[in-house]
């Protein structure tokens, strides 16, 4: 099973009219960092298997601007949504709290970005 969180930026790429692909690169960054940070940890599988890819790759050459963040180990799914879970370390939801922190820092990441490629 894979869990992923997916966040389109079709809109930002049209307001904008330059190409977002460190835009999104950074965000990918970012999101995998937050969700890694938070995974729950036994021996360190899941927490490596987090990572990200940009509209471009592979059969999301046909796919709007966009970012996709995952994982495909087969219990993340259980680690993510339930709650009642044990976790010794991290915390059930550490994909949806990744992605809710990187959200809020998309405009300083978008800026930046911006920024560096003048």
């Amino acid at each position: 099973m894979t869990v992923v969180y997916r966040i389109n930026m079709d809109g930002i790429v049209k307001r904008l009219g330059v190409s977002v692909d460190k835009i999104l690169e950074a965000a990918g960054d970012q999101f995998t960092h937050e969700a890694r940070s938070r995974s729950p940890i036994k021996t360190g599988r899941l927490m490596a298997s987090i990572g990200h890819k940009t509209s471009g790759e592979g059969i999301w050459d046909k796919v709007p601007a966009g970012l996709r963040v995952g994982t495909n180990v087969v219990y993340a799914a259980v680690q993510e949504f339930r709650e009642d879970f044990y976790h010794a370390s991290g915390q059930a939801h550490f994909m949806r709290d990744g992605a809710m922190a990187t959200a809020e820092k998309m405009q300083d990441i978008s800026v930046k970005e911006l920024r560096w490629m003048r």
